[in-house]
């Protein structure tokens, strides 16, 4: 069986036989060593454009960190209180405290079951530095009309799901996120598109039910365990120039760099992943209880190896009946049927 592997043999907690990192239905005249050899673009693997992007996000929220030399204090009322109370008044940093720093001091409930900020109405990332005095709330998904909290939640596990796609293969395999289509929670699944390269024109990856389950326990893993103060989903605003330096390396997201109108752009950081996407994102992996990867099929581009990746997720805060779960997954990999953003792409 052609050996394309995943990255760890210990991602899984249980155990499992070693065909279970292999990934099945590829021809077995397909060299792996030599394409990645006669293939690779410039020598750029997976592990190189995750440094490149870390290190450019990285060195820009520090430039605009310490750019910020006078400390001026603003006032950030609080509004969420039950029985009209009087709000909470907190005196914060301008351009240096984000709401998940006000909800800190008002309350750790706040910061463990919120999804979003409303800074004077408007929809507000919970790690976006304030700009001004203003009204603070808080949006979850026990709410009377979740609607809004519900599509953020599953555009930030499109993300997450990115994170997984782009780490947990080797570098044989060049991973390049297309995007994720605008959420249609009536297909019953949030959705990445993905392209695989250095294949044979002629050889696809059939995923199989044991793969999903690695990618699915590599992003459970990766914030499982953890304080919901490690490692928040950080949001940046930088220009339109420098997110085309972030993602030089990825011609999907260049390309609709190149499309957007506005010179500002909404870039997120999770770890060693850096995506962008449109504002804003829950602040916190932790908010998610179960998250699995129901199906992975190729999208039916000729001649292109582009994968449409499925998912489902329950949140921390709204656990269900494992038999309900079931049925909730099995409709979720069903075949999801979206635009398609490589279609009408002159780059190929």
């Amino acid at each position: 069986m052609f050996n394309i592997i995943f990255k760890s043999r210990r991602l899984c907690s249980w155990t499992l036989n070693k065909n279970l990192y292999r990934f099945s239905g590829v021809p077995n005249n397909v060299d792996l060593n030599n394409l990645s050899e006669t293939n690779m673009i410039n020598g750029v693997t997976n592990e190189h454009v995750r440094n490149h992007t870390t290190h450019l996000f990285k060195k820009e929220y520090t430039r605009q960190r310490e750019g910020v030399v006078v400390f001026e204090k603003i006032n950030v009322d609080y509004i969420g209180l039950l029985n009209n109370e009087t709000a909470i008044s907190i005196k914060l940093n301008k351009n240096i405290s984000t709401p998940a720093d006000a909800a800190k001091h008002i309350h750790p409930l706040l910061l463990e079951r919120s999804i979003i900020a409303l800074v004077n109405g408007r929809q507000w990332d919970m790690y976006k530095p304030f700009e001004t005095s203003c009204t603070l709330d808080f949006m979850h998904l026990n709410e009377n009309r979740p609607t809004i909290s519900n599509n953020i939640f599953w555009k930030s596990c499109s993300f997450l799901m990115g994170h997984a796609l782009t780490n947990v293969f080797k570098n044989d395999l060049y991973i390049e996120l297309c995007n994720f289509p605008k959420i249609d929670i009536e297909s019953g699944s949030f959705v990445y598109d993905f392209s695989i390269s250095f294949l044979n024109e002629k050889s696809d990856i059939t995923f199989s039910d044991n793969d999903l389950k690695i990618i699915s326990n590599y992003v459970e893993k990766s914030f499982k365990k953890q304080h919901f103060s490690q490692s928040p989903i950080i949001p940046l605003c930088v220009s339109k120039a420098m997110a085309f330096e972030i993602f030089k390396y990825n011609r999907f997201k260049t390309h609709i760099l190149s499309t957007m109108d506005d010179n500002d752009v909404t870039v997120y950081s999770y770890k060693n992943h850096v995506d962008f996407c449109d504002a804003p994102l829950m602040g916190h992996p932790n908010n998610i209880y179960t998250f699995v990867v129901s199906a992975i099929n190729k999208l039916d581009i000729p001649n292109k190896h582009i994968y449409r990746a499925q998912g489902i997720s329950i949140p921390r805060h709204q656990k269900i009946h494992y038999i309900g779960f079931n049925v909730i997954k099995a409709r979720a990999s069903t075949y999801v049927i979206l635009y398609v953003f490589t279609e009408d792409c002159d780059m190929f």
